[in-house]
């Protein structure tokens, strides 16, 4: 071989840290067509799986799950080039940040929603937020209330606002498992209600359910009893965890089962877009949110979207105000009867990868 020939390019590369399905919503969707997407363009990936259970074993991957000293020791040890680092907890987002920061690797940290607090259980910043977010080199929110939330410890400079969504692979509509495929054709003359729940979480310390369960029971009986044919599938993306969120989910989930029999469909940890294009209307009732992938996966199926006004949503969105049922119902129903479905072209995905991928230039380049 010639030595003087022309060399290919060294591959730039990146170590993403964040979850990994399951469950198959949220964040670890967005990572998952993100680190495709990414290596189809030519970037060397590491990724290191930060999650309660470990991802499925066709993900390649080196999983960190809620450790502290696996987010510091295997950050330290495997990551390389830019480290992305999507925020789940804060204390392990602090650890990974420290371990990046003693390897002087450039770091890019994605907050993904409002900013938690996990020693008040409450909506702000913590000492670990704070912390982690002053020592990265780049701050990604996800839409507007996230940047506001923070804008005050980070420099302009260094902070942007780029949605958490790629759009789905073509045929990923197509992947429902064999349960809900069966499911979803008996009855398909009625109209598809569908909503993801990410977690069933009960009201805590005075603060109403985040994801809504209760606003969907409540609509859906209302809807029943008011003569309305419809059917519900309702996709929890985890399964409840200990005996509070258990007696919650089951609580909900007998009223459901009451108002809609064989009409409801329940599916843990089940690939949400065969069901979100099915749909006459996704719900997401939150009474706080992120950038929601579902929202622009149904938009862009052409499924109508009422969502809650929590967080800022794309263009097309029908919003219900945060935690009224009363909206929420009026606004569902008005949609079911208009029938219409358009899809809204969701031109973000190409704008935002490239954004992403600047940044990361930027600072790997220094």
């Amino acid at each position: 071989m010639d030595q003087h020939a022309p060399q290919p390019p060294a591959p730039r590369w990146l170590t993403q840290i964040g979850p990994l399905p399951p469950p198959f919503g949220g964040i670890s969707i967005h990572l998952l067509r993100l680190v495709s997407r990414l290596r189809a363009r030519g970037w060397g990936i590491t990724v290191l799986s930060a999650a309660r259970t470990p991802p499925h074993s066709t993900f390649n991957s080196l999983f960190l799950g809620n450790s502290a000293w696996r987010h510091f020791a295997w950050t330290w040890r495997h990551a390389r080039g830019v480290v992305h680092l999507h925020d789940r907890l804060s204390p392990l987002t602090l650890t990974a940040t420290l371990a990046a920061r003693a390897r002087r690797l450039p770091l890019v940290l994605t907050l993904h929603g409002e900013p938690f607090s996990t020693l008040t259980r409450r909506r702000g910043l913590d000492p670990f937020h704070r912390l982690a977010i002053r020592r990265a080199d780049h701050i990604v929110a996800v839409n507007s209330h996230v940047r506001e939330a923070v804008a005050h410890l980070v420099p302009a400079d260094r902070l942007s606002v780029i949605p958490a969504y790629l759009a789905p692979d073509p045929g990923e509509a197509a992947l429902a498992s064999p349960r809900l495929q069966a499911w979803l054709d008996r009855e398909p003359e009625l109209p598809l209600l569908v909503a993801l729940v990410y977690r069933a979480l009960p009201p805590l310390l005075a603060q109403a359910d985040v994801y809504g369960l209760d606003l969907l029971t409540a609509v859906c009986e209302r809807l029943r009893a008011g003569g309305t044919p419809f059917r519900f599938a309702l996709l929890l993306a985890q399964t409840p965890r200990g005996p509070d969120e258990r007696h919650y989910f089951d609580s909900h989930e007998a009223r459901l089962r009451a108002a809609l029999g064989s009409r409801l469909g329940l599916f843990v940890d089940e690939y949400a877009p065969p069901a979100i294009a099915r749909a006459a209307v996704f719900l997401r009732p939150t009474r706080t949110d992120g950038d929601a992938v579902s929202v622009r996966e149904a938009l862009a199926l052409g499924v109508p979207v009422v969502a809650s006004d929590a967080a800022p949503r794309p263009a097309g969105v029908v919003l219900h105000r945060a935690g009224d049922v009363e909206s929420l119902l009026e606004l569902t129903s008005s949609v079911l009867a208009g029938g219409s479905r358009q899809r809204v072209d969701e031109a973000g995905e190409e704008p935002g990868l490239a954004r992403l991928e600047a940044v990361y230039r930027s600072l790997g380049s220094r």
